[in-house]
């Protein structure tokens, strides 16, 4: 059975932003892209004619006509902006009944009013928006220099005993993805694993069809877990479905290792031990919750106290609650010392930082930071214990 706690709880952190392109983390990754890089792959927009002041709407959401003659826009008036061929023959079009000159004026049905409503940030829009022959060298001096061996040295003089790295499934087909993905991850999750004799264990989550990963780095040393899929998404993800894929995936890695396998629980349900006894009949399991005083309306309006009180019992509780003798161990594989609060104080920061390394050290399998280096500083360990916010 599996035992209750691992020998020595990781102190981990992730490598986020680095193998799987994000770009609130690095935003300087798209600052260069030649031609609508406000417009990239994902892009949900409205438009609305500045002439009847109604936004373009698809009648059904889909597969049928197109009018502009929504006064308020929800679902079917957001669109999504897709690069496709844009020289192909097609039938369909979308016209303004409008057979004059455009004027470009304000009462030319014609013209429409653009807004932008939700953008993707990705590894696919990224290598896309630049084309596959920029695109290869932005991502090879990305991989290069974000992460290197002296930030191993760095987490191992400041007491982290794990990294968490994120990738993508494309990976499994290094050096040669597919399009817009370009070769050379691959290479750069090889040097992480030459760097780890800084730092040992090393945890890797990975998406579906992946599994190649297990195989190739069974015999490395510093492979202490897998990661069967991140942050899977109730209700979309249904459990039933859930628990195939990881019953499938843990049977893939079992061939290869006897590495820890990682099951992250949904997002957004309201039972977090459904996993607990589904993952009880596994050797070496691990159920993965992710928590952050943030994405939720409870966390409005909560201060300092109040965020430091709900890590100190509601966490404490439902950790609790999760761990059971023979059961899984348990890992808090995302969380960061921010706050919706403003005008917080350094001070402020480091009693909630030091609250959640306090609850969350008391995980069976140990947590993981989100994430080492970010733009937005508490977002940033390497920031955060350079500047003494939080000690590890």
């Amino acid at each position: 059975m599996p035992t209750s706690r691992s020998s020595s709880p990781i102190k981990a952190v992730n490598l986020g932003g680095w193998l799987v392109t994000e770009g609130w983390i690095t935003p300087n990754l798209f600052d260069q892209i030649p031609i609508n890089k406000d417009l990239l792959d994902g892009t949900q927009i409205r438009l609305k004619s500045v002439a009847h002041n109604k936004y373009l709407s698809s009648k059904k959401g889909g597969g049928s006509t197109v009018d502009a003659n929504r006064q308020v826009a929800s679902g079917w008036e957001t669109f999504k902006c897709l690069f496709v061929d844009l020289l192909r023959p097609t039938q369909m079009a979308v016209t303004a009944n409008h057979p004059e000159d455009t004027n470009w004026g304000d009462n030319d049905p014609s013209v429409f009013l653009l807004s932008v409503v939700g953008q993707l940030q990705g590894e696919f829009q990224v290598t896309n928006g630049y084309g596959l022959d920029k695109a290869s060298s932005v991502m090879t001096e990305h991989w290069n220099n974000f992460i290197v061996e002296d930030d191993f040295k760095f987490m191992s003089e400041n007491g982290l005993t794990a990294t968490r790295i994120p990738v993508g499934w494309w990976i499994m087909f290094d050096p040669n993805p597919p399009s817009p993905f370009v070769g050379g991850s691959l290479q750069a999750l090889d040097n992480a694993f030459s760097w780890q004799r800084e730092i040992q264990p090393k945890d890797y989550h990975r998406p579906p069809r992946s599994t190649r990963l297990a195989e190739w780095y069974a015999s490395r040393s510093g492979l202490y877990a897998i990661e069967l899929i991140n942050e899977p998404l109730a209700p979309g993800v249904i459990l039933d479905t859930l628990k195939r894929y990881y019953k499938a995936g843990y049977d893939v890695v079992r061939k290869y290792t006897d590495a820890y396998v990682i099951m992250s629980n949904r997002l957004s349900i309201s039972d977090p031990t459904e996993l607990v006894q589904f993952c009880s009949g596994f050797e070496k399991s691990v159920i993965d919750v992710h928590y952050y005083n943030l994405f939720s309306s409870i966390f409005d309006g909560m201060t300092v106290q109040q965020n430091i009180n709900y890590v100190y019992h509601n966490r404490a509780s439902t950790l609790g609650s999760l761990t059971m003798s023979n059961g899984p161990l348990i890992f808090v594989g995302e969380w960061v010392d921010e706050m919706g609060v403003n005008n917080a104080s350094k001070g402020d920061y480091q009693h909630f930082g030091a609250t959640q390394l306090d609850v969350y050290g008391r995980a069976t399998f140990g947590w993981s930071y989100w994430t080492l280096k970010n733009v937005d500083e508490h977002w940033s360990l390497e920031w955060m214990i350079k500047n003494g916010y939080i000690r590890v």
